[in-house]
């Protein structure tokens, strides 16, 4: 549920062929440098699953609740990160790319 004043961030990330530590560590990183630059603000991240509809399903409920969508580095590669990146786009829900370093600025 949106909170008036605060934004609320979806962290999305590739999952095939990443180890479990890897997403972990990467996930953390990007929070922190979230955080760091809007300490007041929410940030959710859907979590590893698989492929089926139905968890992506769950995914798209999620990014409903999105004020910007941070997609992690190599996003363009997994079906589910590049579906979830057109909906947000159809959607008019801000999209940051983690290789397109302005977004520092949001």
């Amino acid at each position: 549920m949106k909170q008036k004043g605060i934004t609320n961030w979806l962290i999305v990330q590739p999952t095939e062929g990443i180890e479990e530590v890897e997403k972990i560590a990467k996930r953390c990183e990007t929070i922190v440098r979230i955080l760091n630059l809007h300490p007041n603000d929410k940030i959710t991240y859907y979590c590893d699953g698989d492929s089926s509809l139905a968890s992506l399903s769950l995914d798209v409920m999620r990014l409903s609740n999105a004020d910007i969508v941070y997609f992690a580095k190599g996003w363009e590669n997994d079906k589910r990160c590049a579906i979830l990146h057109s909906i947000a786009l159809q959607y008019g829900i801000v999209v940051v790319d983690e290789e397109i370093k302005p977004w520092l600025t949001l």
